[in-house]
């Protein structure tokens, strides 16, 4: 055999067709998946914000209870601030102290058929015969 048979190149040939239309439609199902995937980005990332921002409100209420207590302690005696139950008064305000964090989220990277191999171009470039 020297080359490969009219048939086969035939069979070839409708491979080749075959996976460029769905060449095209992997890209045109990727492009229809990040189009949507950055409109509903822009969903998560409104109330993302608006979430965080909630967390810088209990922050803040959080900080306003902790001046409380500590006026609370401020206003006892010196004996009382050194009593054990100044000290639970102390722990309690620690709580009130510690900040919560906001909360990041990644946006997921888009799909791109630019590293999907291309075997409808491979398939092109194999010889359809051997020279000796």
């Amino acid at each position: 055999m020297k080359k490969i048979s009219k048939d086969q190149i035939n069979r070839r040939d409708e491979l080749q067709g075959k996976l460029q239309s769905l060449m095209t439609d992997l890209e045109t199902a990727c492009e229809a998946y990040n189009e949507a995937l950055r409109e509903k980005w822009g969903a998560i990332d409104d109330a993302l914000g608006a979430y965080n921002e909630a967390i810088g409100e209990v922050n803040e209420w959080q900080q306003e209870v902790a001046a409380d207590i500590q006026s609370y302690v401020d206003d006892r005696s010196e004996k009382w601030q050194e009593s054990d139950k100044a000290q639970e008064y102390d722990s309690w305000r620690e709580e009130f102290e510690e900040e919560f964090d906001e909360v990041t989220l990644e946006q997921p990277d888009e799909l791109c058929t630019s590293d999907v191999e291309d075997v409808s171009e491979l398939l092109s470039n194999r010889r359809e015969e051997i020279e000796l």
